[in-house]
Formats: C-alpha cells, sequence, structure tokens
C-alpha cells in the first residue's frame, strides 16, 4: 500500500540521490530529471495534501509557508530549464539549497501534523490519489 507521507519522504530521499548524481557527473538530463520530478511533486503536493493541511489546526499557515516555498522552487527550476551549459551548476546549486531547506521544514512541521491528524486509512487513501495524480502528470 501506499502512505501518503512515505510516498512524500521517498520523493524527498530520490530528489537528494539525483542532486548527489548531478555533483559527481554533471549531466544535463539529470538536472532535467530533477526538473521533472520536482514539478509533478509540487502539483502532487498542492493538490492532495496541503488542501488537507490548511484544514488541521494551525495548518493554514503551514500550507501558505510551503506553497510559497514551491514557487520560489519553480522559478528556480525554470532557470535549470533554461540555463547555458556553463550556468547549470550554479543553478542548481540555488534550486538545491531551496529544495533543501523546504524539505527540511516539510519533514519537522508540517509532515508529523499530517501524521498526527489523519489515521492511517486515510493516509493510505491519499497515497493512491497521490500515485495516479503522479501518473497523469508524467504522461503530460
Amino acid at each position: 500500500m501506499a502512505d501518503a507521507i512515505e510516498l512524500i519522504l521517498e520523493d524527498h530521499r530520490s530528489v537528494e540521490a539525483m542532486f548527489e548524481a548531478f555533483r559527481a557527473k554533471p549531466d544535463r538530463a539529470v538536472a532535467e530529471k530533477i526538473c521533472r520530478d520536482l514539478i509533478i511533486h509540487t502539483q502532487v503536493e498542492e493538490q492532495l495534501l496541503y488542501p488537507r493541511l490548511r484544514y488541521l489546526n494551525g495548518g493554514g499557515p503551514l500550507a501558505l509557508s510551503a506553497e510559497h516555498d514551491h514557487g520560489e522552487i519553480g522559478r528556480s527550476v525554470q532557470q535549470v530549464e533554461h540555463a547555458a551549459d556553463d550556468e547549470l551548476g550554479p543553478r542548481l546549486d540555488q534550486l538545491q539549497a531551496l529544495v533543501s531547506h523546504h524539505v527540511a521544514e516539510e519533514e519537522k512541521d508540517i509532515l508529523p501534523k499530517i501524521r498526527d491528524a489523519v489515521d492511517a486509512a486515510q493516509r493510505e487513501s491519499m497515497g493512491q490519489q497521490m500515485l495516479q495524480l503522479k501518473d497523469e502528470l508524467a504522461v503530460v
């Protein structure tokens, strides 16, 4: 089964590994995969996780902050996608810093709040919805 929180954590570890792979061997294809995966991940969170978070006690400001982070990440993704070869590394560094900051906040504040407020069956249902939406977005 697919617990929503576990899926988000898997995405976080996956993108961290891709950033490391790029550092080991700079490759535009890896940078492009990072960008695609981040776009899908942020859309899934915005459509399925953050609306739920807004209704939790104290969750509204967390959702707003996370969506703000996603906006910055989206702008940085565009800069990576349009970077010349000699700019790719520095642009990816900026993106990685934004993503690392967001992941730390999400794992510290948002995911525990969701885990405490949403029972396992609901998290499984959300996880199935996340997987379906990820598949749909990956085709676009």
